[in-house]
């Protein structure tokens, strides 16, 4: 169930990226679905609970876009998010491809014909 809201999040931060959209009114349309998956999380780890899933994976790429979308302005707004993104991105494996760049891709998070984040 988590999955359907977190892909429901994920298209409403990347369409709007391509239909030239203005960053604000992407954060606006992004922000309650963000805070309600904060809250669904509470105080657990990961965000279905105390046990690590894909879904965390796909959750914390998505965490990545949005921060470079705005300018943490949602870190700000959910600590307890960038404290998961953190913990994701330390994860044994992950944490050594996270600081190597030459591992893995960052950016960009959108096909260069995106207006934002290309």
């Amino acid at each position: 169930m988590l999955s359907a809201h977190v892909h429901e999040l994920k298209g409403k931060a990347t369409m709007p990226c391509y239909r030239g959209e203005d960053k604000d009114s992407i954060i606006e349309t992004c922000r309650p679905l963000l805070s309600k998956l904060a809250e669904t999380m509470g105080d657990d780890d990961f965000i279905a609970g105390a046990n690590l899933t894909w879904l965390d994976f796909y959750f914390a790429e998505l965490l990545d876009m949005l921060t470079a979308l705005s300018d943490g302005l949602f870190y700000a707004e959910f600590p307890k998010l960038q404290e998961y993104f953190d913990r994701v991105m330390a994860l044994p494996g992950l944490a050594e491809a996270w600081a190597d760049d030459s591992k893995l891709m960052k950016t960009p998070f959108n096909n260069k014909m995106a207006a934002h984040l290309n």
